[in-house]
């Protein structure tokens, strides 16, 4: 399976709530980033699958997703840019957030994701 293969199944993935295509495909020092702004109640890094899937444990708790539309992934062999449409909610304050987010995705040598940085719009 290509890289791309492979980011499209994780996605894929996420969007069905199986999050164990994501999990079984991490490299094991896999580093999770959110740049977002600092009342976000996400933690803003999380290094390794246990931190990770922390992550994302607390995003499914704390965020619903009412938009999550891919638009366009930029394609640099081992390196991605995803753009995607998204529209959520804070569960706990009800701050909502809408815009075009990107996700900048690494895979290491052996195909396993290695690192993922996500930008949410300042505004």
């Amino acid at each position: 399976m290509t890289n791309l293969e492979l980011l499209k199944t994780i996605y894929q993935g996420f969007l069905n709530g199986n999050m164990d295509v994501l999990f079984s495909n991490l490299a094991e020092e896999a580093i999770w980033k959110i740049h977002s702004a600092p009342d976000s109640p996400l933690p803003a890094v999380s290094i390794g699958a246990d931190e990770i899937k922390g992550y994302f444990q607390a995003l499914d708790s704390e965020v619903e997703l009412r938009k999550f539309d891919i638009k366009q992934i930029l394609d640099g062999g081992d390196t991605f840019a995803v753009l995607i449409d998204l529209d959520r909610k804070y569960k706990s304050s009800g701050a909502e957030k809408q815009g075009q987010y990107v996700h900048i995705i690494k895979f290491n040598e052996d195909g396993q994701l290695a690192s993922f940085d996500g930008y949410e719009p300042s505004a």
